[in-house]
C-alpha cells in the first residue's frame, strides 16, 4: 500500500469470535499480536486484516489471515516389567502425542531426549540394571510447542537369591 499504512483492523470470522475479539482500527506496530483465550480449542480459526493511511485516506485490499492452535502435547511412562533381575534390561514404554520429541532424565540426571513414532510410541531401555531406576519425563516437543510434564516410572530390581554356606564332607557310595 503506498503510502506508509499507520493503523490496521481485525475482523474474525463468526467461529473464531468466541476466542478472538475484532481489533478496531489501531496504531500499527512493528508487529501485529494476537491475544489468545487460554479457552480456545485446538483448531484453525481465520479472518481478514486491513491496514490503512489516516492522512491519505488510502485502504488496502483485505488479507486472510489464519491461526492455527495445536493441541496439547501429552506424553505418560510405564515400565514394561518390574521387578526385574538384576543385570537385565529395564525397558520403559512412552505413549503421547505421535511425532513428539520427549525431554527426559534417568535417577535426575542429565537430560536425553526420545522421538515418539507416528502412532504416538516410544521406548527408553537401560541396560545392566542392578539396582532401582527411575525415568523422569520432564517436557515434550510437538509442533513447535513445549509442554511441561510431570511424570515418572520406576522399575524395581529383585534380590538374587543367595544359596548361603555350605560346608562339611560328605561320603556317598556309588548306586546310593
Amino acid at each position: 500500500l503506498q503510502g506508509s499504512p499507520n493503523q490496521y483492523m481485525i475482523d474474525f470470522n463468526v467461529a473464531a469470535n468466541a476466542y478472538f475479539p475484532d481489533v478496531p482500527y489501531t496504531a500499527l506496530p512493528g508487529t501485529i499480536t494476537v491475544n489468545i483465550s487460554s479457552m480456545a480449542p485446538a483448531g484453525t480459526y481465520s479472518g481478514i486484516l486491513r491496514v490503512r493511511n489516516t492522512t491519505t485516506g488510502c485502504v488496502s485490499a483485505n488479507y486472510n489471515i489464519s491461526i492455527t492452535i495445536n493441541a496439547n502435547t501429552t506424553a505418560s511412562i510405564l515400565a514394561a516389567t518390574s521387578p526385574i533381575c538384576p543385570g537385565q534390561t529395564a525397558i520403559f514404554n512412552l505413549t503421547g502425542t505421535p511425532d513428539a520429541v520427549v525431554t527426559y532424565n534417568i535417577d535426575g540426571g542429565s537430560s536425553s531426549t526420545v522421538p515418539l513414532d507416528g502412532s504416538g510410541s516410544g521406548q527408553i531401555t537401560i541396560s545392566n540394571v542392578t539396582f532401582p531406576r527411575t525415568v523422569f519425563l520432564t517436557s515434550i516437543l510437538s509442533n513447535d510447542c513445549t509442554n511441561g510434564l510431570n511424570t515418572s516410572a520406576t522399575v524395581l530390581v529383585y534380590t538374587n537369591p543367595n544359596a548361603g554356606t555350605i560346608s562339611g564332607t560328605a561320603n556317598i557310595c556309588s548306586g546310593q
